[in-house]
């Protein structure tokens, strides 16, 4: 395994022959990693690569993933319960993300200022209300296209979560909520 103690920020925006083998190899050798951007690979993260982030790198502030992640609540769970430094959890159109991955980032992520969940379309006021309950100094929170193209009342947002948000959340400055595109 490689040693990387200096390294403080990865990005890997674009970074198209990087496999889940590579991440884990970074992640396992930068304790000091407190910023790493997954987005627009071909490869599609997977719950052990995010999982070796949060086992790997105590001090991550930021994590930034993107459509191609085949993630779940195991890999989130893990974040939540080992990083309490995150402040950013960027995770838009991860399609396994549900309400268990929301609500351990609200029972487990308390300085969280940015959240953007939009097109994670499992996601209800099960996990918002927790957000709102959670994470007191939110300032932003994307969720639109929460709903996707679900017409079931079940599976979206209502006033019952945006109430949660705004008694929750005073430092809230920026919103995005769901919609019926």
């Amino acid at each position: 395994a490689y040693y990387y103690p200096n390294i403080t920020d990865i990005d890997l925006f674009g970074c198209r022959n990087i496999t889940n083998v590579g991440i884990i190899s970074l992640a396992q050798g930068s304790p000091r990693l407190t910023e790493i951007t997954l987005c627009c690979t071909n490869v599609s993260i997977i719950d052990e690569s995010v999982i070796a982030i949060a086992q790997n790198c105590p001090m991550l502030e930021k994590i930034k993933l993107n459509r191609y992640s085949n993630i779940t609540y195991m890999s989130i769970t893990e974040l939540a319960t080992k990083c309490h430094k995150l402040t950013t959890i960027d995770i838009p159109s991860c399609r396994k993300i549900t309400d268990k991955s929301i609500i351990a980032i609200g029972q487990g992520c308390p300085k969280l200022n940015v959240l953007n969940i939009s097109g994670c379309t499992e996601v209800t006021d099960k996990g918002i209300i927790v957000i709102g309950q959670g994470c007191p100094q939110l300032t932003k929170l994307l969720m639109n296209k929460l709903n996707g193209y679900r017409w079931n009342w079940f599976y979206c947002v209502t006033d019952f979560g945006i109430r949660a948000i705004a008694e929750g959340c005073p430092e809230l400055t920026i919103i995005e909520l769901p919609s019926y595109n």
